[in-house]
């Protein structure tokens, strides 16, 4: 689990940053001699006035593990058509 912490990055900004890094999750690897699709999941949360760090590291996990079974079920490493 990465937690990066981005202050003064908006709701937008968040948004479009999720996005880029499933885009670089879907794109193949490559080893000496082959090439493999390695997955990921991302969940993001926007901290509240009033919640605690905990909180708001509960809703960004919440939110990962939705999208994680939207999928169908967790990616697993497997190896790209060449």
């Amino acid at each position: 689990m990465i937690v990066p912490m981005l202050p003064g990055v908006g709701p937008e900004a968040l948004e479009a940053l999720a996005n880029r890094l499933r885009q670089v999750f879907d794109e193949p690897v490559s080893s000496h001699c082959n090439r493999h699709l390695v997955g990921g999941s991302v969940g993001t949360a926007m901290i509240q006035i009033g919640s605690s760090f905990e909180e708001t590291l509960a809703a960004a996990d919440t939110a990962m593990f939705i999208e994680k079974h939207a999928k169908g079920a967790a990616r697993s490493v497997r190896t790209a058509a060449s």
